[in-house]
């Protein structure tokens, strides 16, 4: 794997990881694009591009090249994680209407991401990112009147980030 592709997906992948990653990002891209139809081009552009990270980002995490890329890391993974808050920030310019529940939503997600990580062995990991992602689904369909752009790239980014880097960090077995 290029230099430039490793933290997307390690130092090595296997062509369906990155069939799937790939395919998942696209399916996403063109399920957000038929409701911005009528949106200014800016917004279009950017929800392409969030969509497309976010979704490549619920596959690639769980491939085990991005998961031993990460474990092995000599950088945080709070970095990563809380990387992601720009992509709340996108979502935001996008829909302002919609600022209190992507920072409530977003910020559960990071948050509840960085708590799992801190976590001293991987054997209780998923148990926790399973319990913090059902509390965050709950959370997201709290507010009724979210845009389904909107909640279907809340609930993404928290599996994406919840289950699929913080409940498999440090996990590096087939």
């Amino acid at each position: 794997m290029p230099q430039f592709l490793w933290k997307l997906h390690g130092k090595e992948a296997y062509i369906w990881d990155l069939v799937l990653t790939y395919f998942f990002a696209g399916v996403l891209t063109a399920f957000q694009v038929v409701y911005l139809l009528d949106s200014a081009y800016w917004k279009t552009a950017l929800m392409v591009f969030l969509s497309f990270d976010i979704g490549g980002g619920v596959v690639s995490n769980f491939t085990l090249g991005t998961r031993k890329f990460y474990a092995e890391s000599r950088r945080s993974p709070h970095i990563f994680i809380w990387f992601h808050s720009i992509q709340s920030l996108g979502l935001i310019l996008v829909y302002p209407e919609c600022l209190i529940p992507i920072l409530v939503i977003s910020g559960a997600s990071i948050l509840s991401s960085s708590l799992i990580v801190l976590l001293r062995t991987p054997s209780f990991q998923m148990q926790w990112a399973g319990f913090f992602y059902g509390v965050l689904v709950l959370l997201s369909t709290s507010y009724f009147s979210l845009p389904i752009p909107v909640i279907s790239l809340l609930l993404l980014l928290a599996f994406k980030l919840v289950v699929a880097f913080s409940g498999n960090f440090k996990r590096v077995t087939e």
